[in-house]
C-alpha cells in the first residue's frame, strides 16, 4: 500500500467506519476493498445484522477472514506505539 511502501508506515492501519460512505459498494465489498488496500482492521459499528453478515460472507469468500480475536490482540501487542 502507499502508506506502507512510500511513507514507510509499519504500525496497525485501521479504517474509518465503513458506514461513512468513503467507499462504494456493499458493506462486504467496502471491507474487502479496505483490506486489499493494506489496512489491518476495518470498523463497522452500526450493528445491522444483514450488513455484518455480508461482511463475514464476503471476507470468507475471498479468504480474508483470517483475523481472530487472538490474532488481533497479537497484532496490537506487536505495535506498542499504537497502544501508547
Amino acid at each position: 500500500s502507499y502508506i506502507r511502501n512510500k511513507m514507510g508506515f509499519s504500525n496497525v492501519l485501521i479504517s474509518d467506519g465503513l458506514k461513512m460512505e468513503a467507499l462504494n459498494g456493499t458493506m462486504g465489498e467496502r471491507a474487502l476493498k479496505s483490506l486489499e488496500a493494506g489496512l489491518d482492521l476495518v470498523i463497522y459499528g452500526k450493528g445491522e445484522i444483514d450488513a455484518m453478515r455480508d461482511i463475514v460472507v464476503t471476507l470468507q469468500a475471498n479468504n480474508r477472514d483470517h483475523l481472530t480475536r487472538d490474532s488481533v490482540i497479537r497484532l496490537l501487542a506487536s505495535n506498542p506505539d499504537f497502544i501508547s
